[in-house]
């Protein structure tokens, strides 16, 4: 039995990235099939490459150690990883370990793994974005981590700004076309720090229960939308590279949560069409989901949810539907490098104007949804963690509405497909 309950980090080794806030339980019984480095065990450990899963080990250290490295056994290394040994190649004084996926049941009999981590936004936290496998360096003279890179017909310039507790962002993504046509689109804002809190219970080298909750997630956003004659544009984006990066410690199972964001455009803008909106929203809530029984249940929800700052401008001669959503911070959980699922909060703004009947409206809405894009095999075949997504929370304000629209307007069916693709469905 393993038990390791630790405060401020200790005994758990270096953990970067604000880990001093950090609260965990490993509390386990290895399966007789696991092979576990410890903390104090690292030393035999003489090189990783994390590429291809290999590792080398100091074969007289691992002797002495009483160690069974042998194929077929789960390898734990404190921090490091946790993999199944394929094969051993003695190379001198060392062995040479392969190793390919193991779920976390497979090393573990039995016990609960908790966490309660503060997270804190630093200098080091950010990474460098990457797109289509090239690293997007940073704008040139700027401070703060800023980047460029083009997607589509826009450009998106990406500003985040660490500042301990709390993170402000600058989304700006911009159309150019000839003339005065175009569109400008521009999510800005601040998240504070928050509070990243789970659980996991494993029975019989089975998964009973698995609890990710985002909790005193609060911010504000101010997304702004303004295009001219800027035609039809169908975007949803979810860019594969980490904005933020928070990695913690568990007992000896290493965490990340990557910090990224979700882009979604719904328009259909003519030449003769203009659209100016902006509007400001504060949330403060507890976001999170529990999978027990096979299906996710709801965690928390939203204590408060105000909008402000509007503006409400449509014009056209013929039909114009101009819709702007962004989800942010996407939170997105790994374990022991394997993906987990996903939880955001996202905001969305859009405007219309439609003949039969002649009706302008403008809507804000705030959804707060989380998911898996792929299944968690990292919880093992036992576990019914299969593609998901729900909505923890939502809520919709009419900005403007003119005399003409009908209670249930017709136009609303174009910010459909925008909530659908923010809200992961």
């Amino acid at each position: 039995m393993v038990f390791t309950s630790c405060q401020g980090g200790d005994g758990i080794g270096p953990v970067p990235d604000g880990g001093e806030d950090l609260e965990t339980t490993f509390d386990v019984t290895w399966d007789q099939s696991a092979t576990v480095i410890d903390e104090d065990h690292l030393g035999l450990v003489k090189d990783v490459d994390p590429d291809n899963h290999r590792y080398t080990l100091d074969a007289d250290g691992v002797q002495a150690a009483g160690l069974d490295i042998s194929a077929g056994r789960v390898l734990v290394i404190h921090g490091i990883a946790l993999r199944k040994i394929t094969s051993v190649q003695q190379d001198g004084q060392n062995l040479v370990v392969d190793t390919e996926f193991a779920a976390l049941p497979e090393a573990i009999e039995e016990g609960t793994i908790e966490w309660d981590y503060g997270v804190r936004f630093t200098e080091d936290t950010i990474t460098a974005p990457s797109v289509a496998g090239q690293v997007m360096p940073r704008v040139p003279g700027t401070v703060e981590p800023q980047f460029k890179f083009t997607y589509g017909d826009y450009t998106y310039d990406i500003k985040i700004t660490p500042q301990g507790d709390k993170v402000t962002f600058n989304f700006t993504l911009e159309k150019d076309l000839p003339g005065p046509a175009g569109a400008k689109l521009v999510a800005e804002g601040f998240v504070q720090r928050f509070r990243h809190r789970g659980r996991i219970s494993i029975t019989d080298n089975k998964v009973d229960e698995f609890v990710n909750r985002l909790d005193k997630m609060q911010g504000q956003a101010t997304v702004k939308v303004i295009m001219a004659g800027s035609g039809r544009d169908v975007i949803n984006y979810k860019p594969d590279f980490t904005l933020i990066s928070l990695n913690f410690l568990v007992g000896p199972v290493p965490m990340k949560l990557g910090i990224s964001a979700q882009f979604v455009i719904n328009a259909s803008v003519p030449v003769e069409g203009s659209a100016n909106l902006r509007l400001t929203i504060d949330y403060d809530s507890d976001l999170g989901f529990r999978f027990s029984g096979g299906t996710p249940q709801v965690e928390g929800g939203v204590r408060s949810l105000d909008q402000g700052d509007k503006r409400t401008e449509v014009g056209a001669a013929a039909a114009i539907g101009a819709n702007f959503g962004l989800g942010f911070p996407r939170v997105k959980l790994s374990i022991c490098e394997s993906l987990t699922g996903w939880i955001q909060p996202a905001y969305l703004l859009g405007g219309s104007f439609t003949f039969t009947p002649p009706c302008v409206e403008v809507k804000g809405r705030f959804i707060a949804s989380a998911g898996a894009d792929v299944s968690a095999k990292i919880f093992g075949a036992d576990f019914k963690y299969d593609i998901w997504s729900k909505t923890l929370a939502e809520k919709e304000w009419v900005l403007f509405r003119s005399a003409e629209c009908p209670d249930a307007a017709a136009v609303a069916a174009i910010g459909e497909p925008l909530d659908a693709a923010v809200a992961g469905r």
